[in-house]
Order: structure tokens, then C-alpha cells, then sequence
């Protein structure tokens, strides 16, 4: 599939978002265990997203900097599970199409 040269394709989409966000989570602190709260906040309607920087004892640009964390892992989460989605419709569909038998 050939695409014009301005025209983006998905996989050139996602492949800059991840490239930014990777730049982006460098910077955040025990990252993987805020991403796996981010994830079970958004998946099994529990948990809490919310970080120490959260308390009442914290500044707007420190409250600012907590929300824009967040809304990036609750992102990386929804890319993530949407890309699992995208490779199960794949999958089946070349399992349909190829005839292949599992």
C-alpha cells in the first residue's frame, strides 16, 4: 500500500506518540508503578491515579505538573490498549483470510 508522501499512515502516528512520550517518562519518578495505577485506575474502575504531589500542602504548578503526568500515563495506557486491540483484529483477520488453523 503506497500512500501520497504528505499523507501520514497509522503506524507513522503512533511510532512519533511513542517516541514523545518516551522522552516525556524519562522524567517521571517510579514510573512503571505510577503506569501500572494509571492502568488499573482505567481498566477496573479502582485505584487512584493521583500521585504525592497531590496533597493539600502542594503549589498550583506542582498540582499542574501531577495532572499533566497523569493524563500522560492514563494516555500511554489507552495507546497501549488500543494497539493490543489493533493486533487481535490483525490477528484473527490473517487467521480468517490464510486459511491457517490453530
Amino acid at each position: 500500500l503506497s500512500l501520497h508522501p504528505s499523507a501520514q499512515s497509522l503506524y507513522s502516528i503512533l511510532r512519533k506518540l511513542v517516541e514523545d512520550a518516551t522522552v516525556k517518562c524519562a522524567g517521571i519518578h517510579h514510573f512503571p508503578k505510577k503506569l501500572q495505577q494509571a492502568r488499573r485506575a482505567l481498566l477496573h474502575d479502582g485505584g487512584n491515579t493521583s500521585n504525592s504531589a497531590s496533597g493539600s500542602n502542594t503549589t498550583t504548578s506542582e498540582a499542574a505538573a501531577a495532572a499533566t503526568e497523569a493524563n500522560l500515563l492514563r494516555a500511554i495506557v489507552v495507546i497501549d490498549e488500543f494497539c493490543k486491540e489493533l493486533a487481535a483484529i490483525a490477528l484473527v483477520k490473517y487467521h480468517l483470510y490464510s486459511g491457517v488453523k490453530e
